[in-house]
């Protein structure tokens, strides 16, 4: 075992555990597993997480360095764990433009620069043949033209 253990540049002690599991559960034992707690932050708990996420989706604004501020402030005053400046750059960064834009900027902002997103996808994947199933409708009517009715001629 140990001549093996050194041939293949492993320790000893792994061989023996690998062993004592393919001799109990066979070769599924030797698969790798996935992480149970894969995908989700170590760093931030879901609470902070949240006031995070709150605090930079404030209207108006707030810098990275406000929302950092402001939310070390509330986890010491709580007793949480403080973030560092990195893992709360990480998670307003993790929001979604859409979001983030409509908490900004308001709903015709948001009209703006996303319907026209979603009905270009539509369009494209109906001239390829693909049916698709739309993610939302925008609520707005459509004239014999085609246009939207936004109440301007």
């Amino acid at each position: 075992m140990a001549a093996l253990a050194r041939e293949q540049a492993l320790r000893p002690r792994t061989l023996q555990r690998w062993l004592r599991a393919y001799r109990q559960d066979g070769l599924l034992a030797l698969v790798r597993k996935s992480r149970s707690d894969r995908g989700r932050s170590s760093l931030v708990s879901a609470e902070l997480k949240d006031l995070i996420e709150g605090l930079a989706l404030r209207r108006p604004p707030l810098s990275s360095a406000a929302v950092y501020r402001e939310a070390v402030a509330i986890a010491q005053a709580r007793g949480w764990r403080v973030p560092s400046y990195h893992t709360v750059y990480r998670v307003i960064q993790q929001l979604p433009a859409a979001l983030v834009t409509l908490a900004h900027d308001g709903t015709n902002v948001y009209a703006d620069r996303f319907e026209l997103l979603y009905r270009r996808e539509a369009a494209r994947s109906m001239r390829s043949g693909r049916r698709i199933t739309p993610r939302w409708t925008c609520g707005c009517s459509t004239n014999a033209g085609g246009r939207h009715d936004r109440g301007s001629p």
